[in-house]
């Protein structure tokens, strides 16, 4: 069963920068001022991906939203 790639949507507060960070991987894809901008590209790797998932955080790091696209194996679909 393949695993989902799993992009996170963090704030940097040292940097004032909303990150964009596949999981697993020790450095971040982009960085930007704009949190919907982060947004969008995590959900356009998301959706590229046969299994993608996206879950953006807060501010103070809780999770706000989290979004699957495709079939994910997780959830034992697909």
């Amino acid at each position: 069963m393949k695993k989902s790639e799993v992009y996170h949507v963090v704030y940097e507060s040292d940097l004032s920068a909303w990150k964009v960070e596949k999981e697993g991987s020790p450095r971040p894809i982009t960085r930007t001022g704009v949190k919907d901008a982060a947004i969008r590209t995590a959900k356009s790797l998301a959706r590229s991906a046969a299994h993608g998932r996206v879950v953006v955080h807060r501010k103070d790091g809780r999770v706000q939203e989290d979004l699957i696209y495709g079939k994910d194996p997780a959830m034992g679909f697909g």
